[in-house]
């Protein structure tokens, strides 16, 4: 299963990859069509990821779709270069958060592993933890914002 998300912890892409081992690389282009398919072509200005998903053929695909290209260099001297960089390096800052959200999503929406055998109902399973994800993120959000109201007053 791999797992892209923006918007202040809400999951907008969740994808399960069924019984084969699939490289990060081949992995990015099609999570961004499907975003773009459902959301629009403003979705995904800018892809931050870590080094597993860096590639020449992403880079060009990125550069083809107009996105700023944030994936984290393999190599040591791009990798300096990069880091150097505090816009990127902020960037950076908030995918932690991002991987963070992965691991909550996963060891507390999904339990750490798929409970069902068969990929329709995988899948599922998978859409049934999104929708609960997401309705947690949302309601800790307006949770947040009545405690600010009632303190504002």
């Amino acid at each position: 299963m791999r797992l892209l998300q923006a918007f202040e912890g809400l999951v907008v892409d969740c994808h399960l990859v069924p019984d084969k081992i699939v490289n990060d690389t081949k992995l990015l282009k099609p999570a961004i069509e499907r975003m773009r398919a459902q959301l629009g072509d403003d979705v995904a200005g800018t892809v931050v990821t870590d080094r597993g998903f860096t590639s020449a053929d992403n880079d060009k695909a990125l550069k083809k779709l107009n996105i700023i290209n944030a994936t984290m260099p393999r190599q040591p001297d791009a990798l300096k270069t990069f880091l150097e960089d505090s816009v990127f390096r902020k960037l950076h800052e908030r995918r932690a958060k991002t991987e963070a959200r992965i691991g909550i999503f996963k060891n507390k929406f999904i339990g750490g592993h798929l409970p069902t055998k068969g990929i329709a109902r995988q899948r599922l399973f998978i859409a049934w933890a999104d929708l609960a994800h997401n309705l947690w993120v949302l309601a800790r959000r307006a949770s947040a914002a009545t405690v600010k109201l009632a303190q504002a007053s």
